[in-house]
């Protein structure tokens, strides 16, 4: 059996049907599949994910973050968002870039390049 080495890991993962509440400071690049409420901090440039199966309602700072899911909130993005044709959006959203592919449900006041400077 294969021994998977945790030092050589930089990334995190929270899988489906777990629901976690609280305040998340990720490095590395982050993948999300399950119900989170609360704030999200990335503290790295690498990139936030909101899997298919990902449900967040909070507040998220980051720099690029890919949105496959449902999300709920405040988004400042210092990079570049792109939203799938899977998600689901409702709240505010500040991004330096913004890319929406057909499809998807945006319902969000949306504010490029200076608003997201200032986070």
């Amino acid at each position: 059996m294969d021994h998977l080495n945790l030092h050589e890991q930089n990334f995190s993962f929270l899988g489906q049907e777990s629901k976690v509440v609280g305040l998340f400071q990720f490095k590395g690049p982050t993948k999300i599949s399950s119900n989170l409420e609360g704030e999200i901090d990335m503290l790295s440039e690498d990139l936030l994910t909101i899997e298919v199966l990902g449900k967040i309602k909070g507040n998220i700072r980051c720099h690029d973050l890919e949105i496959f899911g449902n999300f709920e909130g405040v988004i400042y993005a210092k990079g570049t968002i792109i939203i799938h044709h899977t998600a689901s959006i409702y709240g505010e959203i500040n991004a330096t870039n913004l890319i929406v592919k057909p499809g998807s449900q945006l319902n969000a006041d949306i504010h490029t390049n200076e608003a997201a400077q200032l986070a």
